[in-house]
């Protein structure tokens, strides 16, 4: 398996998937962490690809 490297071409925040750091809130997006989703172009044996991956 070789290493390849690419570029983030896009960057979306997913609003809808909240992820709570606190057992205890003082309001709704205290301590809140929302995922990444990005856009990644990358070539690899001459072949360019381009996917979606979760940050």
């Amino acid at each position: 398996m070789t290493k390849t490297t690419g570029t983030v071409t896009e960057l979306k925040r997913l609003w809808w998937i909240k992820i709570n750091t606190k057992p205890a809130r003082k309001h709704a997006l205290d301590g809140a962490l929302f995922l990444h989703r990005g856009k990644v172009r990358y070539t690899a044996n001459g072949t360019e690809y381009e996917k979606w991956t979760c940050l």
